[in-house]
């Protein structure tokens, strides 16, 4: 999401921290050695160990619902929770899809937007109160830290995978990088969220990629998290609460007060959806 960001981190180790100084040292060859295993990473981790995402293999409740916009993919029937699981096109645009679909049927003042008008509402805010809303900052830090922790789970699937591989020329090779690239988004993503005051470098770095990430945001397809959730939220009054991917959907987060009419949206890794309880 955030252009630059891998460039951009490495300005942290001038003079600022010998440790990121040491788990950089070779991160340079992990890119290359990234690309050595990634043809054969992706076709094992999305062809063989994730399910098909096949017309075959959906629900037998699940079907196209036409009077639906188009964004709309299916819907399923979740009974054990007295449910309806909608879900929505996966191109970045999900939660403003996922939103659009509430305010259609809460019959909401601000139905007539579209699903690019609220992301451009969205970014107007944003950009007129990022730098007074300490609220918004705090958003903006754990939206960075999510992603750099992103970029760990995906070395760890890739570490992972080599295993799998059992390839031992190839793992020799690539895996103490693998390592180090780890260790290095951990620090990353920890540092991000709870950095020292004290470290001016550090300070005017993250503040540099949290203006940055900013204007990623306002780019149609951008895919949002914590930020949009609290500034939507608070624009169109409404709490929205998160719900687990799993067959259970608990709530897992909510934004905004519960005084205020509430929807409910599910969040799967990069991945939003409405969920409506039957009535």
């Amino acid at each position: 999401m955030i252009k630059g960001f891998s460039l951009q981190l490495q300005s942290i180790t001038q003079g600022v921290s010998p440790h990121f100084k040491t788990c950089l040292a070779g991160f340079g060859a992990l890119s290359l050695a990234l690309i050595i295993i990634r043809t054969v990473a992706e076709f094992l981790v999305n062809k063989i160990f994730k399910p098909s995402e096949s017309k075959e293999n959906l629900p037998k409740e699940s079907k196209k619902i036409l009077p639906f916009p188009p964004y709309v993919v299916s819907v399923n029937k979740v009974p054990a929770i007295g449910a309806t699981l909608i879900d929505v096109k996966g191109d970045g645009n999900c939660f403003f899809y996922s939103l659009h679909l509430w305010l259609q049927e809460l019959d909401h003042p601000q139905k007539n937007l579209s699903p690019f008008d609220l992301r451009e509402w969205m970014t107007q805010y944003l950009f007129e109160n990022v730098s007074e809303n300490l609220q918004l900052m705090e958003c903006l830090r754990l939206e960075l830290s999510e992603i750099a922790d992103q970029k760990k789970s995906y070395l760890e699937e890739t570490l992972q995978t080599l295993k799998v591989l059992d390839c031992p020329s190839l793992a020799g090779s690539t895996e103490p990088s693998l390592l180090k690239g780890i260790e290095f988004w951990g620090d990353t993503a920890a540092t991000i969220l709870f950095p020292n005051p004290e470290d001016r470098d550090l300070t005017d770095l993250i503040h540099g990629q949290m203006l940055e990430m900013a204007d990623e945001l306002s780019q149609p397809g951008a895919h949002v998290g914590p930020v949009a959730l609290q500034i939507m939220s608070h624009l169109l009054q409404l709490e929205i609460r998160i719900h687990s991917p799993d067959p259970s959907h608990t709530i897992v987060y909510t934004q905004g007060s519960p005084d205020l009419p509430g929807i409910d949206i599910v969040r799967a890794p990069n991945h939003f959806m409405v969920l409506k309880y039957d009535t």
